[in-house]
């Protein structure tokens, strides 16, 4: 099953290369894909612009059968029990990739009121199309501020991508030949030991003891600190 949208961007707009450094969204010949799951269900989705402006959001159930997990989750269906993505789940996951890449945001009230800043407006008169970083789930935008605090953007992405392949589904089975993969859900974390974290380069405590996230947990500090 298939479900397909365009959308004209309101404001000067480029499609994401990526999402961070973590390595679960690739770009290959202008098109951008992703895996990531409604529920229990695997969904890919691939985005595209055309030459006349619109962005393209096309989302797309996937076996559940050909999509590996490191980890099997306490209380999640076997592959051979998951259902693929029903017509409701690939409207949810067209709604929040839409959302992820910020295509429909209006940033004409932004730019007119801060155009003649001294250091906004350089900025956003020579790149425009510029918008806030946003992740579809709100889990993953809260997993991946915790691991990135108070440390440099590239270390924060080293143990964002650790996460990734160690913990994430993957689907090595996309047409596009590139090798998928999803950030771990909140279940599998939860479960996490914390000799498991650490060996992330996470502190134990960014679990607690109910699963809970700890904001106080995050990035190992480093010997020379």
């Amino acid at each position: 099953m298939v479900i397909e949208e365009r959308v004209l961007p309101r404001w000067p707009y480029r499609l994401p290369r990526g999402s961070g450094g973590d390595g679960v969204v690739r770009s290959r010949d202008e098109v951008v894909e992703r895996l990531l799951h409604v529920g229990h269900s695997p969904v890919r989705a691939r985005c595209w612009r055309t030459r006349e402006g619109y962005v393209h959001v096309r989302v797309e159930s996937v076996d559940p059968a050909f999509v590996e997990h490191a980890i099997d989750v306490a209380g999640a269906p076997s592959p051979d029990q998951t259902p693929p993505a029903s017509e409701a789940d690939l409207g949810i996951a067209l709604e929040r990739m839409r959302f992820s890449l910020a295509v429909e945001d209006d940033m004409g009230e932004f730019f007119h009121t801060f155009k003649r800043d001294p250091l906004l407006g350089p900025t956003i008169h020579h790149k425009p199309w510029v918008r806030p970083k946003r992740r579809p789930w709100p889990w993953e935008a809260l997993c991946w501020a915790i691991t990135a605090q108070l440390i440099e953007s590239s270390r924060a992405a080293q143990i964002q991508r650790r996460i990734v392949r160690r913990w994430g589904s993957s689907w090595t089975a996309s047409p596009s030949g590139a090798d998928l993969r999803d950030v771990p859900s909140a279940a599998l974390i939860e479960g996490r030991a914390p000799a498991e974290l650490a060996s992330m380069d996470l502190e134990p405590g960014t679990v607690g003891g109910d699963g809970a996230l700890r904001a106080g947990g995050g990035p190992r500090a480093s010997a020379t600190r």
